[in-house]
């Protein structure tokens, strides 16, 4: 029996729509397939609201794990992973105790042309 799109999801917990994907490649599911599957998923897969992922790419979830630490910990793993910009801005506040002075922001993201 083919698995659900919930199901991959239950199994690797909130993570980007490529890694879904693969996952359904193992499976035998032809990565085409899996994008179109992954593109008519119901309204019970939820789609992270702003695109801070590379080429547009979606972060899905189910909304029970919604503002978990899962979510949280595969959000920013699969930002680094990605080569997100939103992921340097965030590992530079991380190393820093999670806040920094605003004027600081510039440089701590590598985005130094916002000053």
């Amino acid at each position: 029996m083919m698995k659900t799109i919930p199901q991959y999801l239950n199994e690797l917990g909130p993570s980007r729509s490529s890694l879904i994907v693969e996952a359904m490649a193992k499976d035998g599911i032809s990565a085409q397939a899996a994008r179109q599957r992954i593109s008519r998923a119901g309204d019970h897969i939820r789609r992270f609201p702003i695109p801070m992922l590379p080429k547009r790419e979606a972060f899905l979830y189910l909304q029970n794990d919604r503002n978990s630490e899962r979510f949280w910990l595969n959000f920013i793993r699969d930002m680094r992973a990605s080569g997100s910009v939103y992921a340097a801005a965030i590992d530079g506040m991380i190393a820093r105790g999670g806040l920094i002075p605003a004027d600081e922001f510039p440089t701590i993201s590598g985005a130094p042309g916002l000053a």
